[in-house]
C-alpha cells in the first residue's frame, strides 16, 4: 500500500484536494469514480511528504455537521461492542468526505501501532478541538469512551444548530444590504448622469434637492480611485488591527455592544460556554481544565480573560459562582443557578439547562430580530429611492410647469 495525492472534482464541478492509501495509482481512480468524483490527478507522495506532520491545510476542512456524525456513528458502534480501531475503519470506509476519511483512516493506523485514541487525535489539533481531545482521554481512562462519544455528538450537534441560528440572524441583513449597495451604486454612478446630461441640455436652474443629489453624484464618480484606495485601506488596516490583543478586545466588546445584535451574540456565547463546561465536568475533567478549554470554545476573548482570572480565584478557594458575580458576562440567573448546583452537587446539570435556554433564546432572538430588521431596511432603502426619484423628478415637473 502507498499514499497518493489526488485532485478531483464532484458532481457539481467543485474541485478537491487529498490524500489516500491504495495499493496502486489504479485501485485509487477507481476508489475516487465509485464515490461518483471524476479524478483530474493522482501522485505518488515523496518520501518527505510522508515524513511530513500532517495537517487541515493537507487534509482540507471537515465541518461540524461530518464531525456530528462521525462522533455518533462511533459511539453506536462502540455501544454495540465493535473494537474501537474496526470501528474507525468502516467508518472510514463510508465517509462520503473524502478528507475525514483519511483522517479517520490514519487514526486507525496509529492506534494499530499503538497510539490510544486521543493520541491518535492530538495529530489533528486544526480537526479535533482540545474539547474533544480531553473527552476523549477521560473517556479511555474510566472506560466509558462509548457514553463520551454519545456526550460529543450531541454536543457537536447543539453547536451545529446553534450556527445555523445565527447565520439565519446575519444572513438576511447582510443580504439586504448588499442590495442596498448595488442599488446605491447604480442609482449614483449610473442613473443620476443620465438625467444630469438631460437636464444640462435644457439650461434649467435645478432645485436645490436635485442640486444636492447631482452633486453627491458627480463627486462620487470623479473621486472613485481615491474611494476604492480609502475603502482598501479601512479593510486592511481593520484586518492587521483586528488581529492585535488590543484590536480583539476591541471587536469583542463591539459586537456584544452592536444595537439589535449585541445581545443575540452575548446569548450565543453563553450557550457555546455553557454546554462546553457541562460536557467537560459530565466527563470527569477538572474543574480547571474544563474551565479553560470551555472559555476558548465559546469564541470570546473577553470571556476567556475572565475565565482565567476566575480560575486564579477557584484555584485560591473560591467557587464558580462567586467568580462569576464579578463579571458584567454572565447575568444573574446563569449565577443563581450555578450556586444551586454548587450547593446541591448537580453542577453539570444546571448547566445544561443554562445552555438549553440560552439555546431557545437564541432562536427567539432571531425571530424577534428578523421581524424588526426587515421592516427597518425596507424603510431605509425606500427612504433612499423615495429622495433620488423625488430630487429627479423635481425638475421635470418645473419645466412641465414653465412650458404651460
Amino acid at each position: 500500500m502507498a499514499l497518493f495525492n489526488y485532485s478531483a472534482k464532484d458532481g457539481s464541478g467543485k474541485k478537491m484536494d487529498g490524500t489516500l492509501e491504495a495499493a496502486s495509482s489504479y485501485e485509487l481512480v477507481r476508489v475516487l469514480r465509485e464515490k461518483g468524483l471524476t479524478v483530474i490527478s493522482v501522485q505518488s507522495q515523496t518520501v518527505e511528504e510522508r515524513k511530513a506532520p500532517t495537517s487541515k491545510a493537507r487534509y482540507g476542512n471537515v465541518n461540524l455537521d461530518q464531525l456530528s456524525v462521525f462522533y455518533r456513528q462511533l459511539a453506536t458502534m462502540l455501544e454495540a461492542g465493535v473494537p474501537i480501531v474496526n470501528a474507525i475503519k468502516d467508518l472510514g470506509d463510508q465517509s462520503e468526505n473524502l478528507n475525514l476519511s483519511a483522517i479517520v483512516m490514519d487514526l486507525a493506523k496509529q492506534i494499530e501501532s499503538g497510539s490510544s485514541f486521543s493520541e491518535a487525535l492530538k495529530k489533528y489539533p486544526n480537526v479535533f478541538s482540545s474539547l474533544v481531545i480531553n473527552m476523549a482521554a477521560t473517556g479511555e481512562e474510566s472506560g466509558n469512551l462509548p457514553g463520551i462519544m454519545a456526550e460529543l455528538a450531541s454536543y457537536t450537534e447543539d453547536q451545529v444548530a446553534l450556527i445555523r441560528q445565527v447565520r439565519a440572524a446575519v444572513a438576511y441583513p447582510a443580504f439586504i444590504a448588499v442590495f442596498f449597495v448595488i442599488c446605491v451604486s447604480v442609482v449614483t454612478f449610473f442613473l443620476i448622469p443620465k438625467f444630469q446630461d438631460i437636464f444640462s441640455s435644457f439650461g434649467a436652474k435645478l432645485p436645490p434637492l436635485t442640486s444636492l443629489v447631482m452633486g453627491i453624484s458627480s463627486f462620487m464618480i470623479h473621486n472613485i480611485h481615491y474611494e476604492l484606495i480609502f475603502i482598501g485601506i479601512t479593510v486592511f488596516s481593520a484586518v492587521v488591527f483586528g488581529k492585535t490583543i488590543r484590536g480583539k478586545h476591541f471587536y469583542a466588546i463591539l459586537k456584544i455592544k452592536t444595537p439589535l445584535l449585541g445581545k443575540l451574540f452575548q446569548k450565543v456565547i453563553l450557550s457555546r460556554f455553557c454546554r462546553s463546561l457541562a460536557t467537560l465536568l459530565e466527563g470527569g475533567v477538572s474543574v480547571v481544565s474544563s474551565l479553560t478549554i470551555s472559555s476558548r470554545a465559546a469564541g470570546s476573548i473577553l470571556l476567556e480573560d475572565f475565565i482565567m482570572e476566575a480560575i486564579a480565584g477557584i484555584e485560591k478557594g473560591s467557587n464558580m459562582s462567586g467568580e462569576f458575580k464579578k463579571s458584567p458576562l454572565f447575568p444573574k440567573m446563569m449565577v443563581k443557578m450555578i450556586q444551586v448546583g454548587e450547593n446541591s452537587g448537580t453542577v453539570p446539570k444546571m448547566l445544561t439547562r443554562l445552555s438549553k435556554f440560552y439555546s431557545e433564546e437564541v432562536k427567539s432572538s432571531v425571530t424577534a430580530l428578523t421581524s424588526v430588521i426587515e421592516p427597518l431596511l425596507i424603510v431605509v432603502l425606500g427612504g433612499f429611492v423615495g429622495v433620488v426619484v423625488i430630487a429627479l423628478y423635481l425638475p421635470i415637473f418645473q419645466l412641465s410647469s414653465s412650458m404651460h
